[in-house]
């Protein structure tokens, strides 16, 4: 028999149909949740929320407090105000009195962990921080590169090799260079000088390897090779632009250069070059300085190519085998004592863009028989012919000239016959007079 305070039982509605179903919240025991209810349970505190079924006890006559049957209850728990626990960027907190999740979730609430990348040579260094609930990522703690640690110009750290500054000089086999451009989009160097002087052959490459990096060569220097006497062979790379100043002068021993892809030939470049047989050019030819190919005594042709466009005086002065010479078309004046004692040489081509022939220009070419003077020609200077005694056959197809110099035309052949533009004749006639033709010399259309 089970007794209770009369205060806490409250007579059903029904003696044969007990309530059953019963609230609560949680932490609330279940003695106080049936009190009144006229049932007796045992103690149990509920310490989570949900739907829980019980046995109980029914006593449905109050004034004795006699069990009559046991039954079964059902309890519903909630939680009065949920309290604790923490949300995060994922999970709303959860309630540490009925272990259910309420809120909203954190944006901020990220767990993070942290990976270190140190610096490199060539790369800063930085933190990588990742949360391990939703692994959002960023990075930060950023650091400068390291740098290289250079030890005769080779990083101990990574194998980096630096590059040589510009103007530095270094040798590579058989021949000395310099650096003219040393960045890690253009490597660029020049032939400076060869190692020794007595050699007798060399070859200038495309391109040569320093500290890593394939240097392309570009140029040889002024005075490279000057006065190399036992020098007979060049062979130049397709890379080489240009030839300075006086690089092979006085080579006397060297028969043939080619320079295919140069685009300038300097002065004096390969002045007193006295062997010298053949110069063979190609079309990327510009530019032939002052004296370039001067006392080249053995030269025999040269055909200067489509592209050139400025001869320097004195280029082939002397060249006293040269029988051949074809100027193109891109030159617009022949300079000073150009062809001056070319002594052999018998057929001359000029080209149509030409507008002067420098004083001397074909002086002493004691062999030259015939000259077409194009039509774009608007002067031609003092002693421009003088003493080329086999000179025979002028002919002058423009109408544009308008100045000719002293003697430019004294010691031809006495019998030269001078062909002009019919609507020209007596203005060149008069223009012509007293410039070294002999009275014997015909002026006709």
């Amino acid at each position: 028999q089970h007794q209770h305070a009369k205060p806490s039982i409250t007579k059903p509605q029904s003696e044969n149909s007990p309530t059953t179903q019963y609230t609560g919240t949680v932490r609330q025991s279940l003695i106080e949740i049936t009190s009144g209810s006229g049932l007796t349970v045992a103690e149990y505190v509920f310490d989570q929320v949900g739907s829980f079924t019980n046995q109980a006890i029914y006593c449905p006559d109050s004034r004795n407090y006699e069990p009559q049957k046991g039954i079964a209850i059902t309890i519903q728990i909630t939680c009065d105000s949920h309290t604790g626990g923490k949300a995060d960027c994922m999970h709303r907190a959860v309630c540490e009195k009925c272990g259910q999740e309420y809120g909203e979730t954190d944006p901020n609430g990220h767990q993070y962990t942290e990976v270190v990348t140190k610096p490199t040579c060539t790369e800063g260094g930085y933190t990588t921080y990742t949360c391990r609930i939703c692994q959002t990522s960023y990075q930060g703690n950023e650091t400068k590169p390291a740098g290289h640690q250079l030890k005769d110009g080779v990083c101990t750290v990574c194998g980096y090799m630096e590059l040589p500054a510009v103007g530095t000089t270094v040798t590579v086999g058989s021949l000395k260079y310099k650096i003219v451009s040393s960045t890690d989009e253009k490597q660029e160097v020049e032939v400076t000088a060869p190692v020794k002087k007595n050699l007798t052959s060399i070859e200038i490459p495309s391109v040569v390897k320093i500290s890593g990096g394939d240097y392309q060569v570009v140029s040889v220097a002024s005075k490279a090779f000057q006065s190399c006497t036992n020098l007979k062979k060049v062979t130049i790379g397709a890379n080489v632009r240009s030839i300075g100043s006086s690089a092979f002068a006085g080579c006397r021993k060297l028969t043939s250069i080619s320079t295919k892809n140069v685009q300038e030939i300097g002065s004096s470049a390969f002045s007193g070059c006295s062997s010298l047989k053949k110069a063979v050019t190609g079309t990327a030819l510009q530019k032939i300085g002052n004296n370039a190919f001067y006392n080249c005594k053995a030269l025999t042709s040269m055909t200067i190519g489509r592209n050139v466009n400025s001869i320097g005086s004195k280029a082939f002065a002397n060249c006293t085998k040269l029988r051949k010479a074809v100027i193109g078309s891109k030159v617009k004046k022949i300079n000073t004592n150009t062809f001056y004692g070319c002594k052999s040489l018998t057929s001359v081509t000029i080209g149509n863009n030409v507008t002067s022939i420098g004083n001397g220009a074909f002086k002493n070419c004691s062999k030259l028989r015939k000259v077409t003077i194009p039509v774009k020609v608007k002067s031609i200077g003092k002693d421009a012919f003088r003493n080329s005694k086999n000179l025979k056959s002028i002919v002058i197809r423009g109408t544009a000239l308008k100045s000719v110099g002293k003697n430019a035309f004294k010691g031809v052949n006495s019998r030269a016959v001078v062909k002009v533009p019919k609507k020209k004749l007596k203005a060149y006639q008069k223009l012509l007079k007293n410039k070294g033709l002999s009275k014997a010399a015909k002026i006709s259309k």
